[in-house]
């Protein structure tokens, strides 16, 4: 289960917020054995603790070992990260970030986006309603697997995209315009899944959710009962254009974020003007939070789910 780099992410951070970078250094060594397939994400991440902890030399060190061995980094993120700032005039640098440059083009020029399908349980023959979940951008399908799975034992099958935009090593990010590729994705589904196409959720997370919700309102390329976003939200410019069109096709939604998370103002404003346009909607503060999926995101799942098909069962437990 991929499961295992979000879990570290959050107490990496959080020692890291606490400036103990020492000790998030040391759990993310201990932790390379464990997430091979997460080895670029870790060695950035520890370079970027060596250089909070004064040590730029072992930094680079880090980041010219992996690449060496054949690997690369993200270069938008090694050019814009400020924790590596001390390394911008190091010698090697330019040659490295431009080493992984030419490695991302050379993949992206290879990279066919993928869909993974989870069926629901016990449908028997009957068609089953499909969620379709986004990943963040920088994450991938497989990583936002567990987050979403509870919902197969709701009836529901899930079906996971992979964006079509390679950013790093098994990181994968949304063209501005995904309408087309999830479209494709889901026509293709439907021929070899029995999937009831007017009971399909669009769900997602940070970038993904921002789609969700967009393509939820839009009605395309496929019409949908509604969605459910979690630390995302489209700008209100978006979103303005189509709440008629929500309205009038009985779409609902969930936005769940958090209370430390930097977009919870734009969810907010998003859902006071879905609110206030008498689209159905409803917001999920969860206290502590930050631009992440909560902890219990399962518990959130099930009433969040049964909103959107009924419209009624979870009012008193989605505020």
């Amino acid at each position: 289960m991929q499961s295992g780099i979000h879990d570290l992410a959050r107490e990496v951070f959080g020692l890291y917020a606490q400036e103990q970078y020492g000790r998030a250094l040391n759990l993310v060594e201990q932790s390379m054995a464990a997430l091979p397939h997460h080895r670029s994400r870790m060695t950035f991440w520890a370079a970027c603790l060596e250089c909070r902890l004064q040590r730029p030399a072992d930094a680079l060190q880090r980041l010219q070992a992996l690449v060496a061995k054949g690997g690369w980094l993200n270069p938008d993120r090694l050019q814009s990260d400020d924790d590596l700032l001390a390394l911008r005039d190091a010698p090697g640098w330019n040659e490295l970030v431009a080493i992984c440059e030419q490695r991302r083009a050379d993949e992206q020029t290879q990279h066919v986006p993928e869909v993974q399908i989870e069926l629901a349980e016990n449908s028997g023959n009957d068609p089953s309603p499909l969620i379709v979940a986004l990943h963040m951008a920088g994450g991938s399908a497989e990583e936002i697997r567990a987050h979403w799975l509870p919902v197969t034992g709701m009836g529901y099958s899930l079906a996971i995209p992979q964006g079509d935009v390679l950013l790093g090593p098994g990181e994968y990010s949304w063209s501005d315009q995904p309408a087309g590729l999830i479209g494709r994705h889901i026509s293709r589904l439907s021929r070899t899944h029995k999937l009831d196409s007017e009971r399909i959720v669009l769900g997602g997370a940070s970038r993904g959710a921002g789609h969700a919700v967009e393509l939820a309102l839009s009605g395309q390329p496929f019409k949908a009962k509604g969605f459910i976003a979690v630390a995302g939200a489209p700008r209100i410019e978006v979103v303005r254009p189509l709440v008629d069109i929500a309205k009038g096709a009985g779409v609902r939604g969930v936005l769940i974020a958090g209370d430390r998370d930097p977009v919870l103002p734009r969810v907010r404003d998003v859902h006071q003007l879905l609110e206030a346009s008498g689209i159905d909607v409803r917001l999920q503060v969860v206290p502590g939070l930050g631009h992440e999926y909560p902890a219990n995101f399962a518990d959130l799942l099930r009433p969040a789910v049964e909103f959107i098909s009924t419209g009624t069962e979870t009012k008193s437990r989605i505020k």
